[in-house]
């Protein structure tokens, strides 16, 4: 995983560069990626949170967890992962929700 690192100190506050960005999604537009880590309970909402380093850029990327993604949360670090955003839907009891489909290697 990528190291973080510490810049110029601010009235004693260090500022972290290296972290991931939220990997932005468009539709039907698959993103294949190695899985690097995972944080249940993340966020204001303790939805969870994936972190992927992207297969042809190496650039890591982070996904917030989802219905349609809460399968990856058993898979082993390293996997193999292609997501592809289907858009909003609504799901069964008629919210809206981002859904994707899920391929592993």
């Amino acid at each position: 995983m990528k190291k973080l690192k510490a810049s110029k100190k601010e009235s004693g506050w260090k500022k972290l560069s290296g972290l991931s960005e939220i990997y932005p999604f468009k539709e039907k537009v698959p993103f294949v990626g190695k899985l690097v880590s995972f944080v249940k309970d993340a966020g204001k909402y303790s939805n969870g949170i994936f972190t992927f380093e992207d297969e042809a850029t190496k650039k890591l990327y982070s996904v917030w967890n989802t219905a349609s993604l809460q399968a990856l949360e058993n898979l082993k670090i390293g996997s193999i992962v292609k997501l592809v955003y289907l858009g909003i839907q609504k799901s069964k009891k008629g919210r809206k929700v981002k859904a994707f489909e899920v391929w592993i290697k």
